[in-house]
């Protein structure tokens, strides 16, 4: 296969004279990276959309027939959680993350590399720890029974949860009035 050729499949894509198969590999690496940055951008705008529209017909509800969801608080929760993480590595990417710049900015350009670089160090630290991290707390709530959330039936509290009971999961549920 000559170098004018590519073919569609590859991972590699042989770009004469521009910098050879690794430029088109770096190429590709960029172009992957930005669309998926784009469409965790897109997703994590489309949680921010969702969590407004439950907590506006929650706040609707409470006032207008003063029963309000009882599960839209949980559910904001969880969803602005993972807005962070899917909205994160976009921000990232494209330096809007917050930052106090005025003394960075007034470094000379060895000075500065050497600050990102040190910020971007820190953010894979804590990365590495928060999967560290979680790893270990994902297995101990394995063991727990979790209440997602109440349900209100005819005036009884409904606590769905779940209890893993040696190598299987078990649906418990338990009833209050």
């Amino acid at each position: 296969m000559s170098s004018e050729r590519h073919r569609r499949g590859d991972w590699v894509v042989k770009i004469p004279g521009k910098g050879g198969v690794v430029l088109g590999v770096l190429r590709l690496i960029t172009r992957f990276n930005e669309g998926l940055c784009g469409i965790l951008s897109r997703i994590a705008g489309g949680i921010l959309a969702i969590i407004v529209l439950v907590l506006f017909i929650s706040v609707g509800m409470r006032y207008l027939f003063n029963r309000p969801l009882s599960w839209s608080g949980e559910l904001a929760v969880i969803l602005l959680v993972w807005m962070t993480l899917l909205g994160a590595p976009g921000g990232l990417r494209k330096g809007c993350h917050v930052s106090i710049g005025f003394l960075v900015d007034k470094l000379p350009d060895p000075g500065r590399i050497l600050v990102r670089l040190g910020a971007i160090l820190v953010v894979l630290f804590v990365c590495w720890m928060m999967v560290s991290r979680g790893w270990g707390f994902a297995l101990k709530g394995m063991r727990r029974i979790v209440p997602p959330a109440f349900l209100h039936v005819d005036g009884l509290r409904i606590v769905p949860g779940m209890v893993r009971d040696g190598g299987s999961w078990k649906a418990v549920q338990s009833r209050s009035g």
